[in-house]
């Protein structure tokens, strides 16, 4: 078991931390949010046959909501810092598209926002219907209708 749940860890610490992180903007916080999450999934986990990534998101999902009542911090990732390169005016323009996103981003509902950073942290549409406990195809079409409404707040404000 302990073999097998180091390869789920290596496999899926990456995914969560950069879920968390979008959710959060904080890098201590999702670092901790999430080596809890891996703890507590394992105490419950290592009885089972099968390891569950949607059930390790829905204790970090929750885990998280639990953090942000307590603390009040609802904080939205806006310094975007692209790699810096021998074009400062390319960099401002990638830095001034990223704020404009980040812009937009914050104007979208909680549940359009939640569906894309699940996708963003690259899990798949059936692990992401476990989590908010919807079929694949809601899922599907949740995040069709979240990037259209991203994409016309883009184009409102002249950002496409």
């Amino acid at each position: 078991m302990i073999k097998k749940y180091r390869q789920f860890y290596e496999a899926y610490t990456n995914k969560l931390f950069r879920y968390l992180i979008c959710r959060c903007g904080d890098y201590e916080v999702a670092r901790d949010i999430m080596q809890e999450s891996f703890s507590r999934h394992y105490q419950y986990s290592r009885n089972m046959p099968d390891v569950s990534p949607s059930f390790l998101f829905t204790i970090a999902r929750n885990a998280l909501v639990d953090y942000q009542r307590h603390e009040k911090n609802f904080a939205l990732v806006r310094d975007y810092a692209p790699q810096q390169s021998q074009d400062i005016e390319a960099d401002c323009i990638a830095r001034e598209r990223g704020l404009a996103v980040a812009e937009a981003f914050s104007r979208l509902s909680t549940e359009d926002r939640e569906v894309l950073k699940l996708v963003v942290s690259g899990l798949p549409y059936r692990q992401i219907g476990k989590i908010l406990r919807l079929n694949e195809t809601s899922i599907k079409v949740r995040v069709h209708r979240a990037r259209a409404r991203l994409r016309n707040l883009m184009q409102k404000r002249g950002e496409t």
